[in-house]
C-alpha cells in the first residue's frame, strides 16, 4: 500500500518491519545526543571534553483513532512482559511523491500508549499515539 498523510507542510509514511502503516499524523523524537565527558591529564588544569555514549530519545507516533488494533496489541504484549522489538522507518516524501529522506529506528518496542480524548467542545480529530524506545536512530539517504 503506497499511502502517506498529506498536508501543505509535510508528507511522510511509516514502515514497521517493512510493512507500511497508513494514516500517521505525526512522528516526533527523531534525533540523538552524545554525552560529553570532561577529563584532564596529570597536572594540566585545562579540562578536555571527549565524547561519551550516544543516546536516542523516545519516538512518538500519532495517528487518527481507528478500529485497527495492530499497534495497540503490540503495546499490550509489551505491557504483559512480552517485548517484541521491531525496526521502523519514517520516510519523508517530496512534492513529486518520491522518497526524499529516511530515518531508521532500530529494535524499537512500545513503552506507552495514549488513547483519544473525547470532547464535544471542539472539532479536533480523535488520535491515538504510541511511544517507542529504541537502540538507535539513523538518518539515511
Amino acid at each position: 500500500m503506497d499511502f502517506y498523510y498529506k498536508n501543505s507542510n509535510l508528507r511522510f509514511r511509516v514502515e514497521i518491519d517493512g510493512i507500511q502503516q497508513a494514516g500517521f499524523l505525526e512522528c516526533t523524537g527523531l534525533g540523538s545526543s552524545i554525552e560529553v565527558l570532561q577529563t584532564h591529564e596529570g597536572t594540566d588544569t585545562t579540562i578536555r571534553k571527549i565524547p561519551g555514549k550516544t543516546t536516542y530519545p523516545n519516538v512518538k507516533l500519532t495517528w487518527a483513532a481507528a478500529a485497527d488494533l495492530h499497534l495497540y496489541n503490540w503495546y499490550k504484549e509489551a505491557a504483559n512482559g512480552n517485548i517484541f522489538r521491531k525496526n521502523i522507518s519514517v520516510i519523508l516524501i517530496n512534492a513529486e511523491g518520491d522518497d526524499e529522506a529516511r530515518w531508521n529506528i532500530t529494535h524499537a518496542w512500545p513503552c506507552a500508549y495514549e488513547g483519544p480524548v473525547f470532547s464535544t467542545l471542539g472539532a479536533e480529530v480523535a488520535t491515538e499515539s504510541l511511544t517507542l524506545v529504541c537502540e538507535k536512530i539513523e538518518k539515511v539517504g
